[in-house]
């Protein structure tokens, strides 16, 4: 039985945004011509947690246990970023020392991300025993990160 009387049109398929064979909220266009992928087109920003209302209502301290919740991974780097701008609307100047503290920090947080997002992506590929190195290297730096607020 031949197949040549088929259209060969490509088939499109939706991932995401919440598809169960994805981590995290990013949704892809694909079009595929059998099993091979000809095109993918990501669509990201399905993270938004709406939090902001939360905040109309609230003192500008009263939102820090807000933006800690944001992003479980780097909670601190979402704290710099409102802290950020608060002291700017309040023309507030910190020390040199405070800046340099919220630099490391971040970086920290910057590397925690990558290592959750690295170490579920190879999850994804089957290799859970890999996951759980650097599971280990991110502990180390929850270790530090606990030193400094507990």
């Amino acid at each position: 039985m031949t197949t040549d009387h088929l259209q060969n049109e490509h088939t499109v398929l939706n991932l995401g945004p919440s598809h169960p064979a994805m981590h995290g909220t990013l949704r892809l266009y694909c079009e595929l011509d059998g099993e091979t992928i000809k095109r993918a087109v990501p669509e990201f920003g399905y993270l938004h947690r709406g939090f902001e209302k939360h905040a109309e209502n609230s003192t500008y301290t009263q939102v820090i246990p807000y933006t800690d919740r944001l992003n479980y991974v780097s909670a601190m780097m979402n704290n710099v970023g409102y802290v950020k701008a608060v002291e700017e609307l309040m023309e507030i100047e910190i020390p040199e020392r405070v800046k340099v503290i919220r630099v490391i920090i971040c970086e920290m947080n910057r590397i925690l991300d990558h290592l959750v997002c690295t170490g579920t992506n190879i999850v994804d590929i089957g290799a859970l025993t890999n996951f759980w190195y650097y599971f280990n290297v991110r502990e180390k730096f929850y270790n530090i990160i606990e030193k400094l607020c507990g």
